[in-house]
């Protein structure tokens, strides 16, 4: 009889317990990478937690898709996005302006990182890239002029080992504010509106 009294005790009081619960999150302690904001938002759902990529061929038929995780770390100011079979992980880090020092990736197929240096305009000066598949190491230096307008151009030489420098030449227009208006090579230009 103890036995069947405790079995129905306990079965009241999961009952009432669970019946009393609110439908609410718990209240966990933040983790090393959350913050009380996050890039600016004070509520964190509100930033991109995923992006699902789907492609067609030029007939319209399916090809493949794949979903990129972002995850963001304030007290590093670091974002991660990490996608695929395997996965292949991008982890950009910023300074304290917002701006992007750091980049590196594990993919075997591309740039294994870049480092980016700026001005006292926090206007980009330089950037290092550590090539991972080529194992070639070189450095962009980025130039500025500043036009009659109080926008500005920067203009840089493809220093890529493995590109023909004289046909690299890029040049990029930005307002006074720093908002890009166009950008072109000697092969390609195009317009931001």
């Amino acid at each position: 009889m103890k036995k069947l009294s405790l079995i129905f005790f306990c079965i009241a009081a999961v009952t009432v317990y669970t019946s009393c619960q609110k439908n609410v999150e718990p209240n966990l302690p933040l983790s090393p990478g959350d913050s009380a904001t996050i890039m600016g938002f004070k509520d964190s759902t509100q930033l991109i937690k995923s992006i699902h990529q789907v492609y067609y061929d030029s007939a319209g038929t399916f090809q493949d898709s794949l979903t990129a995780y972002l995850f963001y770390d304030t007290l590093n100011r670091k974002i991660t996005i990490r996608s695929g079979a395997p996965v292949i992980t991008q982890e950009y880090s910023y300074n304290s302006a917002g701006l992007l020092v750091h980049f590196k990736s594990n993919d075997p197929q591309a740039v294994a990182s870049i480092d980016y240096t700026y001005d006292a305009l926090n206007i980009l000066k330089t950037a290092s890239v550590n090539d991972g598949p080529a194992g070639n190491s070189y450095v962009y230096s980025i130039n500025k002029t500043v036009l009659p307008s109080g926008n500005y151009q920067l203009s840089w030489l493809d220093t890529d080992p493995g590109v023909l420098p004289d046909s690299n030449y890029y040049f990029a227009n930005f307002d006074s504010k720093g908002k890009l208006l166009s950008y072109y090579d000697l092969d390609i230009s195009d317009s931001i509106i």
